[in-house]
């Protein structure tokens, strides 16, 4: 299995797609079907000063946003190591069994299955 995705990784480019302050402790991105997309953020003020109880950000599409992002490319990733795995799978069992067809047996090998089946 991979290893999960920590926010040590992505974090830093996602505050920077987001747009949000750089002294962001923390944020959960909040996206529902037939909701409007919603941030919550806790960061620490840069300047010392009084931190503000809610702020409003802005979300817009950017360049950094058309990357493709670490979570897509894992999936991406995941997907290739599955299709791959599938595909090799469906090879290994076409080759076990697609070089006899059932009514090819011999009627020595039908005799033995059957006895076979019975017991």
């Amino acid at each position: 299995m991979h290893n999960p995705i920590s926010a040590q990784r992505i974090g830093a480019d996602l505050i920077k797609a987001l747009g949000l302050p750089r002294m962001t402790k923390s944020f959960t991105l909040r996206v529902a079907a037939g909701e409007i997309v919603t941030v919550s953020c806790e960061y620490y003020p840069e300047d010392g000063g009084v931190v503000p109880a809610l702020a409003v950000y802005d979300l817009v599409e950017r360049d950094v946003l058309q990357q493709p992002s670490a979570v897509e490319h894992a999936a991406q990733h995941f997907d290739t190591w599955m299709r791959d795995r599938t595909e090799r799978a469906h090879r290994e069992f076409m080759e076990r069994t697609s070089r006899r067809l059932p009514c090819d047996a011999s009627t020595r090998e039908l005799a033995a299955y059957m006895r076979e089946s019975r017991a």
